[in-house]
């Protein structure tokens, strides 16, 4: 199956290291747990931001959150990572063997958990068992890969730019 991940260069997409994607994380990522290094060297912390959802544990103590949950806010922390930085974070959350490989690149609305004021941002949604819409599975393309495509073909994008992109992806959700 195609991968367009595998095609880039990311070495000649300008701005690789800058910390603009917004990042909510609710887990081992956030400040003081065990995969919070991962964030240290590519992102800027925003601050606490909610999302609408329960956070759930498994048995296997692996954490996720319920978005049918109506009603429930989760909160975790937004960041600004480089795409490098998601790059390394997608590997940990979806392509590590010592991890899971339960977790897909989403996006979602983020509330501040001060002023409540919305944004955008990227998250890790814990996989689930659901069916895709019958197409040919060839065409199909993970968020990453969209977004990295993207960025391939529009190696100067300004910050509107990259938020516009999130925008429209969660408006065909």
């Amino acid at each position: 199956m195609r991968n367009i991940l595998d095609e880039i260069d990311i070495s000649q997409i300008k701005g690789i290291d800058k910390p603009i994607l917004p990042l909510w994380v609710y887990g081992t990522l956030r400040t003081g747990r065990r995969f919070h290094y991962y964030l240290v060297d590519c992102s800027t912390k925003v601050g606490e931001y909610q999302m609408d959802g329960t956070l759930m544990q498994m048995v296997s103590g692996d954490v996720f959150v319920r978005k049918d949950d109506l009603g429930q806010k989760t909160t975790g922390e937004l960041y600004r990572v480089s795409l490098a930085g998601l790059w390394r974070i997608f590997h940990l959350e979806n392509q590590s063997g010592s991890f899971p490989k339960a977790y897909d690149l989403d996006v979602s609305d983020v509330f501040n958990a001060e002023s409540g004021k919305k944004d955008v941002a990227l998250w890790f949604r814990r996989r689930e068992e659901e069916a895709l819409p019958c197409q040919d599975y060839n065409k199909h393309k993970t968020l990453l890969e969209e977004l990295a495509e993207h960025i391939k073909f529009n190696p100067n994008l300004p910050q509107n730019d990259i938020d516009g992109f999130l925008l429209a992806q969660l408006a065909a959700t």
